[in-house]
């Protein structure tokens, strides 16, 4: 998806930092993006997505950490948890290895299991969590400290 930027607003950096995996394909994609305006949050599949803008003028704190979950020779699975703190409340943005299905069809006792889709994995690029952890803070404080 194409973001649509504000006159004089320019993105400073980009991680698409998630999959959505199914059986065989990837169904949707997790980003973060910075700008020098905003954070932006995206996850898209290819019937829907759900966007998330936070004024940087807004934003008094961040909070970033990632976590190795699993490692199998060059496999490698974690976790991403982000949260901005605003002057009313803490907006967290997280990315986890696995979020259960809530479709009702996967209620049903073992047909649930074969049809209903159970856990979904959504995978966590190791190396874009961890350029989230060691920039993202900066990428605020500097944009904030241009802004003023």
């Amino acid at each position: 998806m194409d973001l649509a930027l504000l006159k004089g607003e320019k993105v400073l950096k980009s991680w698409d930092y998630g999959k959505l995996k199914g059986w065989f394909l990837t169904k949707g994609t997790y980003n973060l993006t910075v700008t020098n305006k905003k954070i932006i949050s995206t996850y898209e599949t290819k019937q829907e997505c759900f966007r998330e803008d936070f004024d940087l003028n807004d934003v008094n704190g961040v909070a970033v950490s990632f976590k190795m979950k699993r490692r199998f020779f060059f496999f490698k699975r974690g976790a991403l948890s982000v949260s901005l703190y605003t002057p009313s409340q803490e907006h967290s943005l997280v990315g986890v290895s696995a979020v259960k299905g809530d479709s009702w069809i996967s209620r049903i006792p073992v047909i649930g299991w074969f049809f209903g889709g159970g856990t979904k994995k959504i995978k966590v690029d190791v190396n874009a969590a961890k350029d989230v952890v060691a920039s993202l803070s900066l990428l605020v404080l500097k944009a904030e400290e241009s802004a003023v």
